[in-house]
């Protein structure tokens, strides 16, 4: 059998160290995904008593269900209730299912919401960006908005961008609807597809 001249042994170690790298690139390659947990509110109820909507928390005074009439897509939607001024939902905190590790810089995002409340003055996606990796510490925050909702109980989109700050390395996440001060009527509002976009890395 004939040897391999030393020139080839060159050529395969070149390959070799080739393959390497780019599988050293690729691991640690970031990939784009959706951040938030649970975002079309399919999942529930999670554990023995736990939340009606797996990962989400409804403020005091809210009532949260899991609402399979009328979703945007899928089989369910999130609807809020509750008295005036402000029905609120969030994930949870610290150490919990809903945080979710991500980084500094740019997020585009967007949700449904569907509303009859005529007082509505603004219905968001917030985003509290945390410096740990398990969302405690001091939180700025983010938002998605739209101060003039519509509310003929139709679909609508809120779309937008984000921006994570320096040192930022997780995310938790609250949802809700609001009225002017003053406002008597309660609120009743639906949300859904809740996407917020980020990078996670698949190695060191």
């Amino acid at each position: 059998m004939r040897g391999i001249s030393a020139g080839s042994c060159l050529f395969l170690s070149m390959l070799a160290v080739a393959a390497a790298l780019t599988i050293g690139v690729g691991s640690a390659s970031a990939a784009t995904v959706n951040l938030v947990p649970n975002p079309g509110f399919e999942t529930g109820p999670c554990g023995f008593q736990g939340p009606i909507i797996c990962d989400w928390f409804e403020f005091p005074g809210v009532t949260m269900t899991q609402d399979f009439s009328n979703p945007h897509s899928g089989l369910a939607s999130m609807n809020l209730s509750g008295p005036p001024f402000e029905v609120d939902a969030s994930t949870s905190g610290s150490g919990f299912p809903g945080c979710r590790i991500t980084h500094p810089g740019p997020h585009a995002g967007s949700f449904w919401y569907r509303t009859r409340d005529f007082v509505a003055t603004v219905i968001v996606l917030t985003a509290h960006w945390w410096p740990s990796n398990n969302c405690s510490g001091a939180a700025p925050s983010g938002v998605i908005i739209t101060n003039s909702p519509t509310t003929d109980g139709a679909w609508h989109q809120v779309t937008g961008t984000m921006f994570a700050p320096p040192g930022t390395g997780s995310v938790s996440f609250g949802i809700g609807e609001g009225c002017s001060i003053g406002c008597t009527a309660p609120l009743n509002v639906n949300f859904d597809d809740l996407v917020v976009l980020g990078h996670v890395r698949k190695g060191p």
